[in-house]
């Protein structure tokens, strides 16, 4: 039985962060914040995708901010952190360290297939963008989803499908995963507008 939703059905509207309403918060290198069935912007990379040197350096900067920046953050705070530190992270993706084996069609067709295959069931997928080492989805959880467990299941039935497509055993994704919850209709549209941007010869992305 085909699960899919029909490709005329409308795409529901995202829902955005309420400051007053029950959230997560974890906190592993860098900080997630979970609310249930929130719109969510995240990108997750290829293990070898950033330098350690470098990435080691910025640590040791953001554990220093952190520690003059107690939480709970207040919007302004929030939008300093992304850009003092995800912002740097962000330049160094973008300059295509490492292998980048997203560069190649079939694997970034596997990438593909994972992020639409429960479209409308699990997830409310509204862009994704695939690049040569890294990959953005903007999306919002579902049916008791939640944006961990989606991460968990993107990234480990990719990893499945691309080492065993190129004979490899191995990691493929980093750990941990950038996220950041949509505020409002203008951070949707900035990060919708962001994700487009990025539709180049060396990207492959899609649109709900």
């Amino acid at each position: 039985m085909n699960n899919s939703p029909s490709p005329a059905s409308p795409i529901p509207p995202p829902a955005f962060f309420c400051s007053q309403a029950d959230t997560n918060v974890t906190q592993a290198n860098l900080p997630h914040w979970e609310q249930q069935g929130v719109t969510c912007f995240t990108t997750f990379r290829l293990a070898d995708s950033l330098p350690q040197g470098k990435l080691d350096a910025l640590r040791a900067e953001r554990d220093e901010w952190l520690d003059a920046h107690p939480e709970p953050w207040d919007n302004v705070t929030i939008v300093e952190y992304r850009t003092k530190f995800d912002g740097q992270v962000q330049k160094w993706l973008d300059s295509g360290y490492g292998s980048c084996i997203l560069n190649d069609t079939s694997t970034r067709r596997i990438v593909e297939t994972v992020l639409r295959r429960f479209d409308r069931i699990r997830y409310i997928l509204y862009a994704f963008v695939i690049m040569p080492n890294h990959v953005h989805v903007l999306f919002t959880p579902i049916a008791g989803q939640t944006i961990s467990t989606l991460m968990r299941q993107w990234k480990g039935v990719s990893a499945h499908e691309i080492n065993r497509s190129r004979g490899m055993a191995g990691i493929i994704w980093q750990k941990e995963s950038w996220d950041t919850l949509i505020r409002n209709q203008r951070h949707f549209d900035s990060i919708l507008c962001y994700i487009k941007s990025n539709d180049t010869a060396k990207a492959w992305s899609v649109y709900g």
